[in-house]
């Protein structure tokens, strides 16, 4: 396991202003894994938090966990900025990633639409694996549990 970035803590992040403080549902989460919405924003949201879980492969990611948690915990998610994250393979830098069934971040594909949709239409407009990408590498881990930085991004 390599350390891309020594100096950065893990899930470290550089933009407090996007920090959403999430319940941990079951399982708990790891500061640093990408995780997901496993509820529905209550009524009363935010006076009752999000509540979430590791993300799985093929899981749209929220973000990044700030901090471990067990059940019932609660937990800032960055959704939004620069963190400190693990890898579930090798990652070039720039890439799209995604998350593994273990919360670790893969390179997500990008793809472009088939059939005969001219490439100069806005309709070929590549896109990110059917929409589970959640941030962009900023480093290049070689292999799995190799720590990186990411930019995170949940909301696209």
């Amino acid at each position: 396991m390599t350390d891309f970035a020594p100096d950065v803590p893990s899930g470290h992040n550089y933009d407090v202003d996007n920090i959403l403080t999430c319940k941990v549902g079951a399982g708990g989460v790891t500061k640093g894994q990408l995780v997901k919405v496993s509820a529905t924003a209550p009524n009363n949201f935010p006076t009752t938090p999000v509540v979430i879980a590791t993300a799985a492969s093929g899981d749209k990611a929220l973000g990044c966990a700030l901090k471990t948690g067990a059940l019932d915990d609660y937990v800032p998610v960055l959704i939004d900025g620069v963190a400190k994250i693990q890898a579930g393979g090798a990652i070039t830098a720039g890439a799209a990633i995604k998350a593994t069934s273990a919360g670790e971040a893969i390179a997500a594909l990008n793809t472009l639409p088939t059939g005969a949709t001219a490439v100069t239409s806005n309709a070929a407009t590549p896109t990110v694996e059917s929409g589970v990408g959640c941030g962009r590498s900023l480093q290049a881990p070689a292999a799995d549990n190799d720590t990186f930085v990411a930019i995170i991004n949940g909301t696209w």
